[in-house]
């Protein structure tokens, strides 16, 4: 499980002290020229000159000393979209398909959604074609949100594998969600398959028409601002169909990384690289920095300080958001890491806390 700390430390500010002083004239009995209590020649109670209810000297009314501020990371929504058509029952490794699976996935101790659970906003759909009493496609699953492991791992472990591969229904439906989920953050989604589509209304094809279908809806679902992956389960690409829908997943013609898992660990592998990569690299900063001040202040991943404005490095995306990018972000999408930012006072301003 990946440790992010988010600490934002300003500086201390020393007051200013009034240096020099007249005799008291005004009754106050404090050795200054006004009727306060205090050892300064204005109005107010405190002890610098300036006119404000502070003890510093800026003139202005707040006290800069240390502040501790926190700040988050936007989470990343990632569907899992589990194939749970009958021949995920077949054997894979020992057990079958659709178990490997899920131990890889809601296992309590080294299942990724339990790990990862306050981390991710985690939510699965799996989906079949028509039953007796559910038209095609059927889906059943959970909403996703952060804190999902036990309402997941009790769906999916009181499921088991149905009929027919309805993926391009499936992924539009899922899409559909994704895209009018307001909150901030990547949105993904990684299917799980183990075998060609088929549609709804020909079940039995698994033609071109099912393939062409499914990743025309994988584009649809890109072009909606939605990535997606895909893992195939105990199944060759023999003719590239899973390479076409890694590929829209991505918005690219060629190359994306297409994960096919022929055993238990490359499966493991796969959930590892996909999940892992998705953690964002956006911060949340519980306040603003003043404008034209962000560099002075320092960001630093595992204590190496990163560079304002580097494409390697980290960026200001307004006066109360970060981002690290490149190979800085690269950085922190595996094993335990400490993200600090460090400002002097006056740079970064806190939200205050009724």
């Amino acid at each position: 499980m990946t440790l992010f700390r988010w600490i934002l430390l300003t500086g201390a500010l020393l007051a200013a002290i009034c240096a020099g002083c007249s005799d008291d004239k005004a009754g106050g009995g404090d050795g200054d020229s006004d009727a306060d209590s205090d050892a300064d020649s204005d109005s107010d109670s405190d002890s610098d000159s300036d006119g404000d209810s502070d003890s510093d000297s800026d003139g202005d009314s707040d006290v800069c000393g240390d502040t501790t501020v926190d700040f988050s990371n936007q989470s990343p929504t990632v569907v899992l979209l589990i194939d749970r058509s009958g021949s995920m029952n077949e054997g894979f490794g020992g057990d079958s398909r659709w178990n490997v699976a899920r131990e890889a996935l809601v296992d309590p101790e080294t299942g990724f959604v339990s790990i990862l659970d306050d981390e991710i906003r985690f939510g699965l759909t799996m989906y079949a074609g028509a039953t007796d009493s559910e038209p095609c496609p059927y889906l059943s699953g959970v909403a996703p949100g952060l804190g999902n492991y036990d309402a997941i791992a009790t769906l999916y472990n009181n499921s088991e594998p149905l009929q027919n591969t309805p993926t391009s229904e499936a992924i539009n439906a899922v899409a559909a969600d994704l895209a009018a989920d307001t909150t901030p953050g990547t949105k993904v989604i990684v299917l799980v398959t183990d075998g060609m589509p088929d549609t709804c209304t020909n079940p039995e094809s698994q033609d071109q028409a099912a393939q062409d279908a499914s990743v025309a809806a994988v584009e649809a679902a890109f072009a909606s601002g939605v990535l997606s992956y895909v893992i195939s389960v105990g199944t060759a690409d023999e003719n590239g169909h899973f390479q076409d829908l890694a590929n829209a997943g991505l918005g690219v013609d060629s190359g994306a990384t297409y994960y096919e898992a022929m055993d238990q660990a490359a499966l493991t592998q796969a959930f590892d690289e996909i999940i892992n990569g998705v953690r964002a690299c956006i911060f949340n900063l519980q306040g603003e920095v003043e404008e034209g001040r962000e560099a002075e202040c320092t960001v630093t991943v595992n204590d190496d300080a990163l560079t304002l404005g580097d494409p390697d490095g980290w960026r200001l995306n307004s006066v109360s958001q970060i981002e690290l990018v490149g190979a800085s972000c690269e950085s922190i999408q595996e094993g335990d890491v400490t993200v600090d930012v460090d400002c002097p006072c006056g740079a970064f301003i806190p939200t205050e806390i009724e």
